[in-house]
């Protein structure tokens, strides 16, 4: 845990603080470009893992909506890549936010997460989904630092076939593992 807030530091102290935007703000417009990058940590009954992700997409006005991908080192690594929704919550620039996100878990499973005693063990895809409150901390018009608190559900099945005998015909029994995966998510991130 003690190696997570060390990298969440220099991560969030590395972050350029540069003026970077898809286009310009005016009155004209009330549509923009917005790229979001996250680090956290997830923390559950399977102990703590680290969370990447990424979501670009459009804001207009309060709402944001937009297409992410991330990295999910929970219990199984895995590939989510899902939809979110969020909506802002005032009219200062520095502001609340409530957000979700749905789509699908990529299974990416190591080999030593996976069951030892099956060496046909199959780590089969499942659900993503997290909601969560956040707060925006704007550093210019185009900058902003996001500190959110989520919970995030993640599903991952795995399956195995076992035989008991070696003579032909001979009988197998097949494992189905369900993990429903209930985190709570902490989140920094940088908006541009």
């Amino acid at each position: 845990m003690t190696s997570l807030k060390n990298l969440l530091l220099i991560v969030l102290m590395s972050l350029p603080v540069l003026d970077v935007s898809a286009q310009q703000h005016d009155s004209n417009h009330t549509t923009y470009f917005r790229s979001i990058d996250n680090i956290g940590s997830l923390n559950g009954q399977a102990g703590t893992s680290l969370q990447l992700e990424t979501v670009n997409g459009i804001e207009m006005r309060s709402w944001f909506a937009g297409v992410g991908a991330g990295l999910d080192y929970y219990r199984f690594r895995s590939v989510p890549l899902f939809i979110q929704l969020r909506k802002e919550i005032g009219k200062k620039e520095s502001k609340f936010f409530l957000y979700g996100d749905g789509g699908i878990n990529f299974a990416w499973a190591f080999p030593r997460q996976k069951m030892r005693y099956a060496n046909n063990d199959v780590v089969r895809n499942g659900v993503f989904a997290e909601t969560g409150l956040g707060y925006k901390f704007c550093i210019n018009a185009h900058n902003a630092l996001l500190i959110t608190a989520a919970y995030s559900y993640k599903k991952i099945v795995e399956t195995n076939q076992v035989f008991l005998g070696y003579a032909p015909g001979r009988i197998s029994d097949q494992s189905r593992y369900d993990y429903n995966l209930n985190r709570m998510a902490i989140k920094a991130g940088w908006e541009f």
